[in-house]
């Protein structure tokens, strides 16, 4: 939801998202990714994060992503279109992500 949410503040919804945040409960755990900063993207911030924590990546001049911090654990799997559905469910299912 997050990532159409901004331009949804910036059409007008807010309203419309904030009666949105109220059916969610307290407890749920909400992600905001946004590849820029702007006054919507802070907005929904206020209004959704609690405690936000705010991962900066750095800008990598020609494409490669060998720059990596330290505090950002990578890894890939490897498997069929079929089975990606299932990795993603065991992986959060066994609190590995």
């Amino acid at each position: 939801m997050a990532v159409l949410a901004d331009l949804l503040f910036t059409y007008g919804y807010e309203k419309n998202l904030k009666d949105l945040k109220a059916q969610i409960p307290k407890r749920c755990q909400c992600l905001l990714m946004s590849a820029t900063s702007s006054e919507d993207v802070e907005s929904l911030k206020k209004l959704y994060l609690h405690n936000p924590y705010i991962l900066t990546l750095p800008d990598v001049g020609d494409g490669k992503d060998d720059i990596v911090p330290k505090n950002v654990q990578q890894f890939s799997i490897q498997c069929s279109e079929r089975d990606k559905l299932l990795h993603i469910l065991a992986l959060l299912k066994l609190d590995l992500v």
